[in-house]
């Protein structure tokens, strides 16, 4: 009863303004695509349904191209959901149930739930449903049916796509995206690989080049030397050399995937990733023995012998990197007490820090240094070679923090110093002169009233004349000229008087704003002695029994650390800029000009006592 009284309700509204209304498409990834099935006939078949109905105002269109109907974590449904929330859209259409989505669970959760809640009406065009039609609840059953097939639908196309892959795999037949650099497809099937001559002369440089004892990083070095695309550039513009405004390199990383890639020695290395929407499994990487590897599919660009004999090469360093660098409890390990704070100065990236592992007395120690990664990744044409080992770092460090405390011990003297000798006088003086000033411009404001009475009173005894008294009085006609001349007069020496005082009370409000504004400095001074420099000098004595670099002190102190050529370093400090502030403010304070102004103060208090 209740429902039937809401959908009446909406009913009624509906007809006094049309419903804010989407459509949504969508289509898988995995769907084997016919014309009906389409993003743009989906979306016709929708306008053609609103299309001469009033009832429907067409707000926007949503579409999610290549994601799975069981997922439904997709843009532009969330999307079109954010406006249903903000109230913009109160009808949703879609073509039919599985366009929405093939999760039965989900689906009946927001035809049962959200969208009634919401106030949402949803109309599924070929399944004739319309959440609004009061007959619809006759056709829950038949929903529900529709949602089950429709899931059952998506998790059996999962396994057929995931068995025509493994078919694929048996038989050697490629089944990724692009063919691996140094190659191209044979066919439009993109199963099986030619050789592309340019890059695949790179390949047989990279691995010439290892079995002569080259490490990942000179090869880098020497491929961005040489301005070659890395492969992802070169797959998605074609060019062999890198472009001036090109700006992706060679790295590390990249070099040693080609050198493990077992498709230059002419073998499908496939089934590396598993991933199962039928049985819910997300997409991992499998273990090298899961691999399904096919030999001999195609030309190969290296020789078997070279490639086995890289791989020796790869292991023998992976297991000396690790023996080198391996991190137990038995390895002493500084504490990162730069973390977050070290830049390169010339390109400002954070600077990498590499540590390895070397042999003391005290047993293994593990010792860091700092290096430009830009200079490591993309080589000298982006940035130079910075290098300094972590201690020295710190060392330098220490020294600037120790320095800058002693800056603020000795402007922490100047300003105690201050304070003992002339503060009180002065600050004294400046009340007393500021009294002073206050004072004269209360007098100046009384004056001025004074002075428009004074105005006033002989504007009125100007007047007391009249016109009647003057007519017959011609003779005395001279006498009457001359009042009117004095009531001219009188209000030249009005403005006249005026203009003074206001220049007098003026002169007086700018002293005492100096006069309030050296106050203020003065407390400033008691603040900034009290805030920040008592934080400095009690942490002194901390500082002075470390004797080297704490986390504490970086913390406290450090702000950034830029790294320059031959090993130059600069250290930004925290209170840098409050520390220039104020010690410019002291030295104005203890200038002989300012001083000899403050002398000028007190006689002149002398002279009006």
């Amino acid at each position: 009863m209740a429902r039937r009284k809401d959908r009446a309700g909406q009913e009624t509204r509906a007809g006094k303004s049309p419903f804010r209304t989407a459509t949504y498409a969508r289509l898988s990834v995995d769907s084997a695509v016919t014309e009906s099935d389409s993003i743009t006939s989906q979306q016709m078949l929708m306008r053609d349904f609103i299309k001469d109905r009033d009832e429907f105002l067409l707000v926007k269109e949503y579409q999610d191209d290549g994601i799975s109907g069981t997922r439904f974590d997709r843009r532009a449904f969330d999307s079109l959901l954010g406006e249903v929330r903000k109230g913009n859209i109160n009808c949703i259409i879609v073509k039919d149930f599985s366009r929405f989505g093939r999760d039965h669970i989900e689906v009946g959760s927001y035809l049962e739930k959200v969208f009634p809640f919401l106030g949402v009406r949803f109309i599924s065009v070929n399944d004739g449903y319309d959440s609004f039609d009061k007959d619809c609840a006759e056709k829950k059953l038949a929903v529900i049916l529709k949602n089950l097939v429709n899931e059952y639908i998506a998790k059996d196309t999962s396994v057929k796509v995931a068995s025509s892959y493994v078919t694929k795999q048996e038989n050697g037949e490629y089944d990724g995206g692009r063919a691996p650099y140094g190659y191209a497809f044979a066919d439009e099937r993109k199963t099986r690989f030619l050789i592309d001559e340019r890059p695949a002369g790179i390949i047989r440089d990279i691995f010439t080049w290892t079995m002569q004892g080259d490490s990942a990083r000179t090869i880098v070095m020497r491929l961005t030397e040489m301005q070659i695309n890395p492969p992802k550039a070169y797959q998605d513009t074609g060019e062999f050399y890198r472009l001036e405004k090109e700006r992706r390199y060679w790295n590390e990383y990249a070099v040693n995937a080609v050198l493990q890639n077992m498709a230059y020695a002419g073998h499908m290395a496939l089934h590396k990733w598993k991933e199962s929407k039928a049985d819910g499994i997300s997409l991992h990487m499998l273990d090298e023995s899961e691999w399904k590897v096919t030999k001999n599919t195609h030309e190969a660009i290296i020789t078997e012998q070279e490639f086995s004999l890289v791989q020796e090469i790869m292991r023998a360093r992976k297991e000396r990197h690790k023996n080198l660098n391996a991190l137990n409890e038995n390895i002493i390990r500084p504490e990162n007490l730069l973390k977050g704070k070290v830049f390169c100065g010339d390109c400002r990236v954070p600077a990498s820090r590499m540590g390895a592992n070397y042999q003391r007395r005290i047993g293994k120690v593990r010792i860091y240094r700092y290096r430009c990664r830009t200079y490591r990744e993309k080589g000298a044409q982006e940035c130079t070679s910075k290098s300094i080992s972590e201690k020295d770092l710190e060392a330098i460090v220490y020294q600037a923090v120790m320095a800058f405390i002693r800056q603020v011990e000795c402007l922490d003297d100047r300003i105690s110093c201050f304070h003992n000798e002339f503060f009180r006088k002065m600050r004294r003086g400046i009340e007393k002169e500021k009294d002073a000033a206050e004072r004269a411009i209360r007098q100046g404001k009384n004056e001025k009233i004074l002075l428009y009475k004074e105005y006033i009173s002989k504007e009125r005894g100007n007047t007391e004349l009249s016109s009647t008294e003057c007519a017959d009085a011609k003779e005395n006609s001279a006498e009457c000229a001359c009042k009117d001349g004095a009531s001219g007069s009188n209000k030249e020496w009005y403005l006249k008087e005026k203009q003074k005082k206001d220049r007098e009370i003026r002169s007086h409000e700018e002293r005492k704003a100096q006069l309030d504004e050296k106050m203020e400095f003065f407390e400033r001074l008691e603040k900034e002695q009290a805030g920040w420099i008592k934080e400095i000098l009690s942490y002194n004595d901390t500082a002075l029994g470390e004797e080297k670099l704490t986390a504490q002190m970086a913390s406290l102190f450090v702000d950034k650390i830029f790294l320059y050529d031959g090993k130059r370093v600069e250290v930004v400090l925290n209170f840098k800029d409050e520390y220039q502030t104020l010690s410019r403010l002291a030295g104005q304070l203890i200038d002989e000009s300012l001083y000899s102004c403050i002398g000028q103060v007190w006689g002149t208090e002398k002279g009006r006592i």
